[in-house]
């Protein structure tokens, strides 16, 4: 799993009370989204496993994506952030000479 990925975790509905399961039963059933606040704003949300599938299936799309940039940046990796900024900005330099 990279850093960037979201971490996955379980929890039986046995062990809620009462009104945490009824709202969870009524995301299960696909009429609900549970949104998750702190201080007024939503940090987070209950969805459905096919709302679920579908950003797993999002994740991979990104994932795939990415994949040639992060490819690239692992090869630059032991390369300090200043020289590796100056070379950039001297490629584009060039680049933009030939235009």
């Amino acid at each position: 799993m990279d850093e960037w990925e979201p971490r996955e975790r379980t929890l039986d509905l046995g062990s809620l009370d009462a009104a945490a399961v009824e709202l969870l039963c009524a995301v299960v059933d696909g009429h609900e989204r549970l949104l998750l606040q702190r201080d007024g704003k939503i940090v987070g949300a209950i969805v459905t496993k096919e709302d679920l599938l579908t950003l797993r299936r999002a994740d991979s799309v990104r994932r795939q994506r990415l994949e040639p940039i992060l490819a690239i940046g692992r090869k630059f990796a032991d390369v300090p952030t200043e020289e590796l900024e100056r070379e950039v900005a001297k490629a584009v330099a060039e680049v933009r000479a030939e235009r």
